[in-house]
């Protein structure tokens, strides 16, 4: 990804942040506007393929969420009971190995936010992300579960990671 792909990257995730906490996206100016597929695009960055399954990390969710990694998988752990069996799994630490050296070769060296894991991390797919509205009692889950859901299906099967 070169210098440009990442400032537009960094702009759309705080585009994201701005959209959840109630700002509308006819708040900002046209050339803003014309961006709003770039938080798709955003999104889809951070979806991978593991065990032959679309999914994206919990630390990722967190990040677009808004919310502390540590109490969004707290939350999770806490109300396991509303996902669906084998719409979540952690990862292994070999699978976490192998995802982070694509991340960083795919992204220039540039190091994952959870490189420095105390545990492994967890990998939602798409139907794992809709469980989240009943796990994650906020506005700005809702709001940015309609871009992750996009996302997810433009991605499709033919993920890139």
């Amino acid at each position: 990804m070169g210098g440009e792909d990442k400032k537009h990257a960094v702009f759309h995730l705080k585009i994201i942040l701005l959209y959840g906490k109630g700002f509308s996206f006819m708040y900002f100016s046209s050339a803003i506007l014309k961006h709003r597929m770039g938080i798709i695009y955003a999104i889809q960055k951070r979806i991978y393929r593991i065990r032959r399954k679309t999914v994206i990390l919990d630390i990722d969710l967190a990040l677009i969420y808004n919310i502390e990694p540590k109490i969004f998988k707290q939350e999770v752990k806490r109300n396991i009971q509303h996902f669906p069996r084998g719409c979540l799994f952690q990862l292994t630490e070999k699978e976490w190995e192998t995802l982070r050296s694509a991340i960083n070769a795919t992204h220039n060296g540039i190091l994952h936010q959870a490189d420095n894991l105390a545990q492994m991390p967890y990998a939602f797919t798409e139907q794992g992300v809709v469980a989240l509205n009943a796990v994650l009692h906020n506005n700005l889950v809702v709001k940015m579960n309609v871009a992750i859901i996009r996302a997810f299906a433009e991605t499709g099967e033919g993920s890139r990671h």
